[in-house]
C-alpha cells in the first residue's frame, strides 16, 4: 500500500514488528525515513536525539499531528512495557 505524500511516495513496511509508512521516493534527500517523523518535525521542529515519536492510539498509520507525541526511550519502552491497552508491543 501506498500513499503520496508531501514529502514524496510514502510505502507501508514492517520494521520492528510493526508497520509503517516509510518513504520510498527522495524529495529532499528523505527516502527511507519514517512518515511520522517527517510530519512531526515538518510540524514542531527537528526532533533531538534521544527521542522518539510515540503514536497516542498505538495505530502506527495514523499519522495525524494530534496522534504523536514526542518521548523520551525510556518513555517510550515504559509505554509500551507497561501494557497500555491503546498500544502494542
Amino acid at each position: 500500500m501506498t500513499i503520496k505524500t508531501k514529502f514524496g511516495t510514502a510505502c507501508f513496511r514492517k520494521t520492528h514488528g510493526k508497520g509503517y509508512y516509510t518513504i520510498s521516493s527522495s524529495k529532499e534527500g528523505k527516502r527511507g525515513k519514517h512518515l511520522h517523523r517527517l510530519i512531526y518535525e515538518d510540524h514542531y521542529g527537528p526532533i533531538p536525539k534521544g527521542m522518539q515519536i510515540h503514536h497516542i492510539d498505538g495505530d502506527t498509520t495514523n499519522n495525524d499531528i494530534s496522534n504523536l507525541q514526542m518521548v523520551s526511550i525510556s518513555e517510550h519502552k515504559r509505554i509500551h512495557k507497561v501494557g497500555n491497552t491503546n498500544c502494542d508491543d
